[in-house]
Order: C-alpha cells, then structure tokens, then sequence
C-alpha cells in the first residue's frame, strides 16, 4: 500500500519535491508506452479522459523535474510550444539536476 501511495504521489501531487533524470526517464519510457497502448481502439470519451490523466501527470512530474533543474514551474509552458519543446525535452531527459536546493 506504501508503494501504491509514493507512485501516486509521484505522479499526481505538487509537492515541492524534485525528481532527478533517471526518475524522469522511469516516468517518460512507460508514458509515452501507455498513450500507444491506450489510445487506439476506444471511444471518444475514454480517449479522452485517458489523454486528461496522462496530461495532468505529465504535468506535475515535468514541474518536479523543472524544480529540479532549479527553474520555475512556469517552464512547463515550453513543453507544449512546438520547436521548443524539443529543447525543453533536451533540459528535462538529458542535463543533470542542479545541487543547490531550489530558488
């Protein structure tokens, strides 16, 4: 149950913490599997709904990770400007986190 409780504490609260690169790659690998694998094949609502929780955990691990690169969580705006987004893919996957704690 403890472990029922961190992952969705992970994936759906804004809690302050930071969550490093390979937090980030554990979360990322498995999300973008889900959408393949529960997307295709339903109806309009479940779609979207499934799009509305995978956004919205997309959301609160991506502002983690902005936290942890000791920026903003108004950074997470940049994951959803094409072109951009790619550079914001770069920050959040690829550089390591920032030792200081957070501004």
């Amino acid at each position: 149950m403890e472990k029922i409780l961190k992952l969705f504490t992970f994936l759906f609260i804004f809690d302050g913490s930071r969550i490093s690169r390979k937090l980030m790659w554990a979360f990322f690998i498995p999300y973008l599997i889900l959408q393949m694998i529960l997307i295709p094949n339903r109806d309009q609502l479940e779609i979207l709904f499934i799009i509305l929780v995978l956004l919205y955990s997309f959301i609160v691990v991506s502002i983690k990770r902005w936290k942890d690169r000791n920026k903003s969580a108004f950074w997470v705006i940049l994951n959803f400007i094409p072109v951009i987004n790619i550079w914001a893919a770069i920050e959040l996957l690829l550089l390591k986190s920032v030792p200081e704690s957070n501004k």
